[in-house]
């Protein structure tokens, strides 16, 4: 059996928000992980649900 561990980063930001969304998954990528879901709550908030065997933070 594994033991799973949890991560969640917050933040915010002015900038655009499809460029942000751009930045987002590209970190998400470099990180070694995959986006599984996706949610846009208007223009306040972007849910990103992500998962990794070994996400490379740093």
């Amino acid at each position: 059996m594994f033991e799973q561990q949890f991560l969640r980063l917050d933040g915010f930001t002015k900038a655009e928000q499809i460029q942000t969304t751009a930045h987002v998954s590209e970190a998400i990528n470099q990180a070694g992980a995959w986006i599984t879901d996706f949610h846009l709550y208007s223009n306040i908030l972007n849910l990103h649900q992500f998962l990794s065997a070994e996400c490379q933070l740093g």
